[in-house]
């Protein structure tokens, strides 16, 4: 008897949180807020030699959008306000070499510019640039290569870049 329960209890506990049963299970369903200033990520640009790290950023921009921000995550086209931006650097620095001039440690340097674009206003409501160190070390170390620091180091930029916008203050709120 309680095994039958079960699904039920689940599913009145969904729909007291506005949940909704889709394809992939529990989902709550996507609805536009008026009083939620509308954001669009756009892809970031990358002027450095290092490929594919314009992609992980935007992909954790997207993420921290969506999971922590009092922004509604939309389409350009729909958009309040446009986050755009490059990856202006992503070097690794070498801190420290054994006797065989063997790595023993570096680290990641990523420098992003970030830009708010108002479309209404035709403007660039916000610009500023970030920088992010990750060390590691190829030898000892919890983290051990290049990617693995550049992931963690994007990761902590996308956190950096979201709440930016979200102390901003009333120059990235929608007006009333």
């Amino acid at each position: 008897m309680t095994h039958a329960l079960g699904p039920v209890l689940l599913l009145l506990l969904a729909a007291g949180c506005k949940y909704q049963l889709g394809p992939e299970g529990l989902e709550r369903p996507q609805t536009r807020h008026a009083e939620l200033p509308q954001l669009a990520v756009e892809p970031f640009d990358n002027v450095t030699y290092r490929r594919g790290l314009e992609i992980l950023l935007t992909q954790f921009l997207n993420d921290e959008v969506r999971g922590r921000t009092g922004f509604a995550p939309v389409r350009a086209g729909e958009a309040d306000l446009i986050l755009r931006g490059k990856i202006v650097k992503a070097d690794e620095v070498v801190l420290s070499d054994d006797v065989q001039d063997r790595v023993a440690e570096s680290m990641v340097v990523i420098v992003v510019q970030v830009d708010v674009w108002d479309p209404a206003a035709q403007k660039t409501v916000r610009s500023y640039s970030l920088r992010e160190r990750e060390p590691f070390s190829p030898a000892v170390g919890r983290i051990r290569t290049f990617d693995q620091a550049a992931e963690e180091a994007l990761r902590d930029l996308a956190e950096q870049i979201v709440y930016g916008l979200e102390t901003d203050g009333p120059k990235l709120k929608k007006a009333p």
